[in-house]
Parts: C-alpha cells; structure tokens; sequence
C-alpha cells in the first residue's frame, strides 16, 4: 500500500500542475484582453485623428469664408461707389435741367407780363 506521504505529495504535485495550467490560462486571457485593448486604443486614435481632420476642414473653410467676404465686401463697396457717383451725376444733370427750366420759366413769365 502506498504510504500517506506519497499519496499527499501525489497531490500536491497535482495541484501544482493544476495551478500552472490555470496561471496559464489566466496568461492567455490577459493577452487576449490587452490585444482587445490596444485595438480599442487604436480605433480611438483613428477617431481622434478623423475629428482633428474635421476640425481642420472647418478652421480652413472658416478662413476661406472670411477671405471670400472680404473680396465681395470689397467688390459690393466699389461698386455701390460707382453708382453713388453715377446717382451724383445724375443729380446734378437734373439740377441743372430744373434750373434751367426755372430760368426760362421767370423769363416767359416776365415777357408775359409785358405784352397786356
């Protein structure tokens, strides 16, 4: 019959064996974890870098729009000059015809009065 020392240290031996193969596992599960975090990590920095993108596209499409409204402010303010200057000169065209009307007007008015 055996003796209890073998039987124990049987188990013992057992249990060791037990314990490697589930440090083993625990190893192997660890690593799967770590890869699933690294994929994480990796799909994130994807999402960071896709946001800084679009964030870029915004401030770019922010300065061309500032830039484009200042060339049209600048062409609408050159042109509504142009028609203030032509609006002046027409002005002064039509003072010119009142007073000249104004004039011929007086002076029939006065040839008028000479003839009853």
């Amino acid at each position: 019959m055996a003796e209890p020392q073998d039987s124990v240290q049987g188990q013992v031996v057992g249990i060791r064996q037990q314990l490697d193969m589930l440090s083993s596992s625990v190893d192997q599960r660890f690593e799967q974890v770590d890869r699933r975090f690294n994929d994480v990590d990796r799909r994130f920095d994807d999402v960071d870098r896709h946001f800084d993108e679009v964030r870029d596209h915004f401030v770019e499409l922010r300065e061309y729009i500032e830039f484009a409204s200042t060339r049209l402010e600048a062409k609408m303010d050159a042109r509504f000059d142009g028609v203030d200057r032509r609006f002046d000169r027409l002005e002064r065209k039509i003072d010119r015809i009142l007073e000249g009307k104004a004039r011929t007007g007086r002076r029939n008015q006065g040839r008028r009065r000479r003839k009853p």
